[in-house]
């Protein structure tokens, strides 16, 4: 999508659109996890991050399934990497 950062990675339009059934969630999985990068699109990190934690919220702490396994393979990959994993 080609627009502005700030529009892009807006958690509050993007759950609007998904809740309208108006966005594909398979490719857009798979779009936000090649966003992120390996970690190194900070936004599209944030982003994503802030998505699953609604998602969890909404449901009221059980197990999500909307984001298939791109974007949540991704997050692990980023947050269990150095310098963010724990060290051994």
């Amino acid at each position: 999508m080609e627009c502005r950062e700030d529009y892009r990675y807006n958690a509050d339009a993007v759950e609007a659109l998904i809740r309208a059934h108006l966005v594909s969630m398979q490719q857009y999985d798979l779009h936000l996890a090649q966003a992120m990068e390996n970690g190194l699109n900070y936004m599209a990190v944030q982003f994503a991050m802030q998505v699953r934690a609604r998602e969890f919220a909404a449901e009221g702490g059980r197990r999500v399934t909307v984001f298939a396994r791109w974007t949540a393979d991704m997050l692990c990959f980023v947050c269990f990497r150095p310098p963010f994993c724990c060290p051994t």
